[in-house]
């Protein structure tokens, strides 16, 4: 019952096709992860330079400009602040939750992971 034309064009069914990739073109992909983080930051970057041109556009340069600013100094603080976590720790940290245990105890702990559980 595989009819690709006839009077009846609401009802129209194709024969099973083949997949369009071969099963030896999926089995030779090796991911490494170099290439997973590449391609991660690419995506990142690339949807953030796009959408510049409609921010400008809806907020205005002096006030998107100003944004941009703001957002690039607080994020170069804290990263500056986490590497002085680091330091002041003096290598006893190994992530973000270390450092919110450091400085806060055990709470800062719990409260780090309740805030990290909407992102999942």
């Amino acid at each position: 019952m595989n009819k690709l034309s006839g009077e009846d064009e609401d009802n129209v069914t194709a024969p099973e096709a083949t997949p369009l990739i071969s099963k030896s073109f999926e089995q030779d992909r090796h991911g490494t992860v170099f290439s997973s983080i590449f391609t991660l930051i690419s995506t990142m970057v690339g949807g953030g330079l796009l959408s510049l041109p409609f921010a400008f556009e809806q907020g205005g340069f002096i006030i998107t400009s100003l944004v941009l600013i703001f957002a690039f100094m607080a994020s170069t603080h804290g990263g500056f602040l986490i590497i002085n976590s680091k330091k002041y720790c003096q290598g006893k940290i190994k992530n973000i939750e270390d450092v919110a245990k450091v400085a806060f105890g055990s709470k800062g702990k719990v409260i780090k992971s309740l805030v990290y559980i909407p992102r999942c």
